[in-house]
């Protein structure tokens, strides 16, 4: 009886529910294996930055630390998954605006990744030197982002249906 529901999720599956714990759990577990190297063992930490350093540069420099502890990934990519997960965690708040987010996907992507690639680029053209604080609050902007359209997919994949059912009609040869 209350899989026929609308959920705030705007589906009527509950399905929706598994869909969006699914996005709150893995962009949770991530921002925690992030922030575990300086928490645990050697062997783990580098096991732990091993797996980020395919997405990450890892340049201690650019990457936050506790006690001298290196983060598993860089101040930006902080701010991505980071806002990411908070995009999840607020998805039942933000599907308000689902219609006018999806109708406009690639500009707002385009937008909240547009503050990351001008600090980027001024840094990189010696405009200006980009600081730990502008690199988090950039990568943050675009993972709120990011991780809004992820969530959704998470959400939307279960309660997915056909526009039309399957047919069992053999079709005329022409």
């Amino acid at each position: 009886m209350t899989e026929n529901r609308i959920s705030p999720l705007g589906t009527s599956s509950r399905n929706a529910w598994a869909g969006w714990g699914a996005a709150v759990l893995i962009s949770g577990s991530l921002v925690t294996l992030i922030s575990l190297p300086p928490f645990v063992g050697e062997q783990a930490a580098w096991m732990i930055r091993q797996g980020f350093a395919v997405v990450c540069h890892q340049l201690p420099d650019r990457s936050p630390s506790v006690a001298g502890v290196h983060l598993a990934v860089c101040h930006r990519c902080v701010g991505l998954y980071g806002g990411a997960f908070l995009a999840c965690l607020g998805l039942l708040i933000l599907v308000r605006w689902d219609h006018q987010f999806r109708s406009h996907a690639l500009l707002l992507l385009a937008i909240a990744s547009l503050p990351l690639l001008i600090d980027w680029g001024g840094d990189w053209l010696g405009l200006w030197a980009n600081t730990p604080s502008s690199r988090i609050a950039t990568g943050g902007v675009a993972g709120v982002a990011i991780g809004y359209f992820a969530g959704r997919a998470l959400v939307g994949v279960p309660a997915f249906k056909p526009t039309q059912p399957p047919s069992n009609k053999i079709p005329e040869p022409t």
